[in-house]
């Protein structure tokens, strides 16, 4: 990695090996990058694009930074359908939030040992240039499906050209030159009402996993990257997955969801977890509704990047699923589980739901999730978007407090 202008505000040379070396970047005492409040959170470095297409550098355990000149459409990575007895279970959340130039997102998963990587994508004849977050796709299917994902999220792949090839494709979030955000969160629809047969059948089709990527190669604002949605054919190729996305440009955001086989656009929200907005009623078992009521609550205090990502910190999946949590969220576990039909309309104090809880609150002790079947993992990353500036701060496997800065 290149290590021309790596620091920014104030930073020391001890920061050097966060960018550089990754077992350095464990052990060094990272101080403030910037003279305000020492209560603010910490820049491991700041992370600069890689001098090599397609030549992942590992920053640290987890995450990669990659660059590419841009993405064939037809070279996008393929699904390969869910298990039918995935519909309705957990496999993951995330929360999102915009507060004018800021967007702030948790990518809350069941799994962590999948790498994430952090792409720059160069401006081409036919997309614009932009930065995100994307993840690495071998590990993801068999998580969805249930099964052990094994070494399919072995790191090493991150060395095999095959594999590397398909992580641009596959963002998750990520601005764009013209400041635009996109972000991608798990919607719950329990009765099945997802899209699946396509949106716009005979024009060119997108797979729901592809869509951030496409509004950030072609949206030159919010409202526009919502209407090339409505104009290709998404389909749902993982059934048991569904999804939906907050695109924002600093004077507008839109949350666009599918189902009943057409897009639906709304502009009422700033806040979104993972239920639909659009159309409640087919979110029967919603989780996330606290996270969203804490967020909107809160939303007006993340005036700085620093400050919207310690206000995501507060939502942090761990967080949701501890027992010691004030409350209790209670949301998170609803509908977890086939033989559970608890749902938003199910009364507190009724004795099975009372019951449930008690189950959930024991099984919350267990110190390793894997180990755990009523409790999810943790926020796999947080990342806050500056649109204005192009600027990304990512922190890595909930540890808030400390981040790595990118730019475009």
């Amino acid at each position: 990695m290149t290590t021309g202008n790596i620091f920014k505000y104030g930073c020391t040379l001890a920061l050097l090996a966060a960018c550089i070396s990754p077992a350095t970047a464990q052990d060094a005492a990272a101080p403030a990058c910037t003279a305000e409040a020492a209560a603010a959170p910490v820049c491991r470095g700041e992370i600069t694009k890689p001098a090599e297409l397609m030549k992942p550098v590992k920053v640290q355990e987890g995450l990669y930074a990659l660059r590419c000149q841009g993405v064939v459409p037809g070279a996008m990575e393929p699904y390969p359908a869910t298990a039918a007895g995935t519909v309705g279970k957990r496999t993951g959340g995330c929360s999102s939030v915009v507060n004018g130039n800021l967007m702030g997102r948790n990518l809350d998963f069941v799994m962590n040992n999948t790498p994430y990587a952090l792409v720059w994508t160069e401006r081409g004849a036919d997309h614009y240039a932009s930065l995100g977050m994307a993840f690495y796709s071998p590990g993801v299917m068999p998580a969805i499906n249930g099964e052990d994902p094994g070494d399919f999220a072995d790191p090493v792949k991150m060395k095999d050209p095959a594999v590397i090839a398909t992580v641009p494709s596959l963002m998750l979030d990520g601005v764009n030159e013209k400041g635009v955000a996109c972000s991608t969160l798990m919607a719950d629809a329990m009765d099945g009402k997802m899209t699946d047969r396509g949106t716009n059948p005979g024009a060119p089709e997108l797979g729901y996993f592809q869509v951030c990527r496409y509004v950030l190669d072609h949206a030159g604002t919010a409202r526009e990257g919502a209407e090339l949605l409505k104009k290709v054919n998404l389909v749902n190729k993982a059934p048991g997955v569904l999804l939906h996305w907050m695109i924002s440009d600093g004077k507008e955001t839109l949350v666009v969801e599918m189902h009943d086989d057409q897009v639906h656009v709304t502009d009422k929200h700033r806040v979104v977890t993972n239920y639909l907005l659009t159309k409640p009623e087919y979110t029967l078992h919603p989780y996330g509704i606290e996270r969203a009521d804490y967020l909107v609550k809160h939303l007006a205090e993340a005036t700085t990047a620093d400050k919207m990502q310690e206000l995501m910190g507060r939502v942090r999946y761990s967080k949701s699923y501890r027992s010691d949590t004030e409350p209790f969220w209670w949301s998170e576990h609803y509908g977890m589980h086939e033989d559970k039909d608890f749902n938003l309309y199910t009364p507190h104090d009724n004795p099975d739901f009372q019951a449930y809880l008690k189950l959930l609150l024991e099984a919350a002790q267990t110190a390793t999730p894997a180990d755990n079947p009523y409790a999810l993992w943790d926020t796999s990353y947080n990342a806050v978007y500056d649109t204005a500036q192009k600027i990304l701060h990512v922190t890595m496997h909930e540890k808030f407090g400390e981040y790595f800065k990118a730019r475009l």
